[in-house]
């Protein structure tokens, strides 16, 4: 690579790093971090990688021997888990899949969304089969903005599907203590309990919606007289067809690796496959 091939990679690198850490805008985008790392690794000479393990109930998914200013490292866990005593174990999205949430981000370099996928992928295709949601208690409008791109990707990108929520019956009985529902009449108060759901017939898919309906509330958007009003990101679940991009990091010859696991993944011979290490 000369000079004037590096100066344009590195400009049009720097513009993609004034963007958001974690602007989860398109598969594409996500693919050119995977070049990227390929790039750092040449440049380098560092072992820059993905690795991807099951720590107990926690998916952690981590970046390698980038930075040592930074933890560099994604962990979800299963929303019961993550948000105890409000979340029911058995809450499931379509029936069959098991709801996470992001426990803990803290990502450099622009490289959040290609964790962010790259977890989303491992609890969409393997584990239990499983489906993303935000956080079921708090979630900050700088990270509010991620599911809502999760939830712009659902409606042009085939693969990522999303699937909205039903409430749970203590989602009402604590928003009222917040503002602005602490500040309604209690005949207001009382008119939350009465919010038609999705699914009236159906409590699997009841989930806790605490930050959905604050973060709602906050922008002037009330469910009213039925949970269809309320079109928060925050109500969705979301989860992918299939790893495109753990695919995009492996190559697309999956011959000598076993689809169903994690085994013999880092053993496909190529540069991909050499900067993701996945045990689980």
């Amino acid at each position: 690579m000369n000079r004037k091939e590096w100066n344009l990679l590195v400009g049009g690198w720097n513009n993609f790093l004034n963007e958001s850490a974690v602007d989860i805008s398109g598969i594409s985008k996500i693919k050119s971090l995977v070049d990227r790392i390929i790039l750092l690794k040449k440049e380098t000479g560092k072992d820059i990688k993905v690795k991807v393990i099951m720590n107990g109930n926690v998916l952690e998914v981590s970046l390698e021997n980038y930075s040592v200013m930074s933890l560099n490292k994604i962990m979800f866990c299963k929303a019961w888990v993550s948000n105890f005593g409000v979340v029911d174990r058995n809450v499931r999205v379509e029936g069959n899949r098991t709801p996470y949430v992001i426990k803990y981000s803290e990502v450099a370099g622009g490289f959040g969304p290609l964790l962010y996928e790259i977890g989303l992928e491992v609890i969409s295709c393997y584990l239990e089969k499983g489906a993303l949601m935000s956080d079921r208690i708090e979630v900050s409008p700088s990270a509010e903005r991620v599911w809502d791109r999760y939830l712009a990707r659902s409606q042009t990108e085939f693969n990522i599907q999303a699937v909205k929520m039903d409430f749970s019956d203590e989602t009402w009985e604590d928003v009222i203590y917040d503002e602005p529902f602490s500040l309604m009449s209690a005949k207001d108060q009382e008119s939350l309990e009465k919010t038609k759901k999705l699914t009236p017939d159906d409590k699997s898919d009841d989930i806790y919606q605490f930050s959905a309906v604050i973060n709602g509330a906050k922008k002037g958007d009330f469910a009213g007289d039925s949970w269809e009003n309320i079109e928060s990101s925050l109500t969705y679940a979301f989860y992918k067809k299939n790893p495109e991009i753990i695919d995009y990091m492996l190559t697309a010859d999956m011959s000598d690796s076993e689809f169903n696991d994690f085994e013999g993944f880092s053993s496909v011979n190529s540069e991909r496959s050499s900067i993701i290490d996945i045990s689980v």
